[in-house]
């Protein structure tokens, strides 16, 4: 089955701009990455690349039950991700806050169908199923304003008892 939600204003105007006004301050003590991928990564709770735990999500990012893994991400102009699949050890449900500029992201199918869906600002985007597990997925070049994420995941329950 596939799963491939959008919860357009899934966060007020102003909640937006409280979160944007936070994310910028906390960016200025990350490196630019250099490249074309996203310009500053974040993460908290779970790490994405090791098993290590890392530190408390900030109390200005909004939470959702049974998450234990946020990764925040800043793409300046010309900025993306390329095509991929998350990785294994986190749960079935992979979610997306977009705040900032609009993103348009990649769906690339088992048969390598390609969908380019709009993901307005504020929206929560959902993926689960085959989606999820089977489906690739990466956002073209932000082309005017900074666009911010923030992935929410959640380790798989056998690992995160471990």
């Amino acid at each position: 089955m596939n799963a491939f939600t959008i919860l357009p204003d899934y966060i007020s105007l102003v909640t937006e701009a409280i979160m944007l006004t936070e994310i910028e301050l906390v960016m200025r003590t990350v490196p630019q990455m250099s490249g074309d991928t996203r310009s500053r990564i974040i993460r908290y709770g779970w790490d994405y690349l090791s098993d290590e735990k890392l530190g408390d999500v900030p109390d200005w990012i909004p939470t959702i039950d049974g998450v234990d893994s946020w990764t925040l991400n800043q793409y300046l102009p010309g900025r993306a991700i390329n095509l991929h699949t998350d990785a294994a050890k986190f749960g079935d449900e992979i979610k997306i806050l977009s705040l900032g500029a609009v993103m348009f992201m990649r769906l690339l199918a088992p048969n390598n169908d390609e969908l380019i869906v709009q993901i307005p600002s504020r929206s929560l985007c959902v993926m689960s199923g085959d989606v999820r597990w089977l489906w690739k997925h990466g956002t073209l070049p932000v082309k005017t304003g900074t666009r911010y994420s923030i992935v929410y995941r959640t380790l798989k329950k056998e690992l995160a008892q471990n």
